[in-house]
């Protein structure tokens, strides 16, 4: 998936696997030995450690297109597929915005010139302004990116 840039999703699977192999004690595990009795078990724990709704299907939709993966390449057979039984729950995430108010008490803020706040503010801006950029995305722009009065830029690969 890195070598296609698709480094969100991949480093999303990879997450939810090292949380599997964390549950497993780090001992090595075989995709046939994931089924439904696993996978309540590791829902379980991760309950018991805290994990919200959201965090837990999240863990579950990436182990489940890794499966789905390993099925189409045929390194597992369709019959021992786990998650048909297996529900997986969201909740609607809490806003987290700020309000308008907000913005214009943060923008209207006055900080000494290059000091880390006055920084901190003028990166938040310039991301806001770019819809959300990514900090690293951001941190390797350059004046090279600015064609015809607009920032062009890909997502860069995120640091390993």
């Amino acid at each position: 998936m890195i070598d296609v840039k698709r480094t969100g999703n991949a480093l999303v699977y990879q997450t939810a696997v090292n949380r599997v192999m964390v549950f497993c004690n780090n001992q090595s595990l075989t995709i046939e030995q994931i089924d439904y009795t696993f996978l309540d078990d590791f829902k379980r724990r991760l309950i018991q450690d805290g994990a919200k709704v959201n965090t837990i299907g999240n863990y579950f939709r990436s182990l489940r297109a890794i499966y789905n993966k390993a099925i189409k390449a045929k390194l597992v057979e369709r019959s021992l597929y786990p998650f048909i039984d297996i529900t997986i729950k969201t909740e609607r995430t809490a806003k987290r915005a700020l309000d308008i108010q907000d913005i214009i008490r943060i923008y209207n803020s006055k900080y000494e010139n290059d000091s880390p706040k006055w920084h901190a503010r003028n990166y938040f801006f310039l991301s806001f302004s770019l819809r959300g950029m990514s900090f690293i995305d951001l941190a390797y722009l350059t004046k090279n990116n600015i064609e015809k009065g607009r920032i062009i830029s890909d997502r860069k690969l995120e640091a390993s």
